[in-house]
């Protein structure tokens, strides 16, 4: 589980969603939205059941999702909501699939004046 200081809340959530800049690559799309609370960037995972119809596949991913945000946190732009979204299914899921897709995405995200 994501620490406190990290978890975006369901208002926040929205808000990305519904006006965040989005960048898409391969099955994922990044929704990011500068956000007036906090001063850590603030994340959230969504993996609809059209992609996965199982809890447990859904889990799994959203779990080597919060590993590649681990690894790459410090990457992400400080006083920001950010929400990836998984549109398309993951064929084998593992670290070493989507930590690449989820860096080209956060680099293209920080590049990109919000």
């Amino acid at each position: 589980m994501l620490p406190k200081q990290y978890r975006i809340s369901r208002k926040e959530m929205r808000l990305v969603l519904r006006s965040g800049v989005a960048i898409r690559q391969a099955a994922f799309k990044l929704l990011s939205l500068p956000l007036p609370s906090g001063k850590t960037a603030k994340i959230g995972f969504v993996v609809p059941k059209r992609v996965e119809k199982t809890a447990v596949g859904r889990h799994k991913i959203k779990r080597y999702l919060r590993g590649a945000w681990y690894a790459l946190h410090k990457n992400f732009v400080p006083a920001h909501g950010y929400v990836f979204v998984v549109e398309q299914k993951i064929i084998a899921p593992s670290e070493e699939t989507i930590l690449p897709i989820i860096e080209q995405l956060v680099k293209r995200s920080t590049e990109r004046k919000i």
